[in-house]
């Protein structure tokens, strides 16, 4: 009896690594979104979007998850999801559709994945190492911050932001507010 058991678990776990296995895109994948995929989506619906809809229309795709950085899109019910890399055109379609609901027809991109998002580095030794001790790192200095607190009594004051270097890193220019002149 228990031989039964072991392989109706081996069959499940096999079943559900091939749901969340996926390729990485080698080349680029390009769709053309219209009015009727507009008019016909769902905002907020990452199988039910513009670009989903109009990928399914014009590629004859099974199914096209799109995600905030990166998409699914699979040509097959029995084929495996092929992953892409989300393009700034395709963020800023997805958002202003999200955000009130309207688009334009626009011919949009998706890209293979880049090195730091790809199914090699995410699963390499390499990477493993790195957040592990970024782990550590991050764990040493909460153990340091506990020890002044209870050596000092006292926990590290808020100091408030210069409001000049603010203005000068949100918008990367490094300068200083219009009208305020120079030092």
């Amino acid at each position: 009896m228990p031989k039964k058991r072991a392989r109706k678990k081996q069959a499940s776990k096999a079943k559900s690594s091939r749901e969340y296995s996926f390729v990485d895109a080698k080349k680029p994948f390009t769709i053309h979104i219209t009015m009727e995929d507009i008019k016909g989506a769902t905002p907020g619906d990452s199988r039910n979007c513009v670009v989903s809809r109009a990928a399914r229309r014009e590629h004859n795709c099974f199914d096209v998850v799109i995600w905030r950085n990166i998409a699914y899109v699979r040509r097959a019910e029995t084929s495996v999801p092929i992953r892409y890399q989300i393009t700034t055109s395709v963020h800023d379609t997805l958002v202003a559709f999200d955000a009130s609901g309207r688009a334009r027809p626009i011919t949009v991109t998706l890209v293979p994945p880049r090195r730091g998002l790809s199914s090699v580095f995410l699963r390499s030794p390499e990477r493993k190492a790195r957040d592990k001790a970024s782990r550590e790192r991050v764990k040493a200095r909460v153990k340091a911050r506990e020890e002044a607190v209870v050596l000092t009594g006292r926990r590290r004051t808020y100091t408030r932001i210069d409001p000049l270097t603010l203005f000068g890193v949100r918008n990367g220019s490094g300068a200083r507010p219009p009208g305020q002149g120079k030092l």
